[in-house]
């Protein structure tokens, strides 16, 4: 397995701790299918997966910020820009040079952010979130 999940990667969210799993699996799938001598079609596709849930996932934490008091919402929203197209270059930049594309350097960079982006970036707003839920607990929303 290329990206092992690892209980401190848990940020104690349901939701977010489940879009984490599910990035650490299309990561590892992708690394299982370039090395599988899959098609590039077929790789392509892991790719195009990826693409989407990185998106997907950025959309839900984005909702949770601008419901909180989180005060670093725009940089860490500029920060999601910035993955999301650099995620949308490794996917495209593979589509039209599968041969010479370099899959195992942009996987480590997959590896790095992903890990680096719960273990360290995400503890930055765990705890505005957790108010604000606590907060509408309280107020029975």
């Amino acid at each position: 397995m290329f990206l092992k999940w690892q209980k401190e990667y848990d940020v104690g969210h349901t939701v977010i701790d489940y879009d984490h799993r599910n990035l650490c699996n299309l990561i590892n799938a992708l690394h299982r299918d370039t090395h599988a001598g899959l098609t590039p079609e077929k790789i392509t596709n892991a790719y195009n997966m990826l693409v989407e849930y990185v998106k997907e996932h950025f959309a839900r934490k984005e909702e949770l910020f601008l419901n909180s008091d989180y005060p670093d919402t725009k940089k860490h929203i500029d920060q999601h820009r910035r993955i999301e197209k650099r995620v949308q270059l490794g996917a495209t930049l593979y589509s039209r040079v599968p041969d010479e594309f370099d899959t195992d350097e942009f996987l480590e960079f997959l590896k790095r952010w992903l890990t680096h982006h719960i273990l360290e970036t995400d503890q930055g707003y765990l705890p505005y979130i957790q108010n604000t839920e606590d907060e509408k607990k309280k107020d029975g929303a």
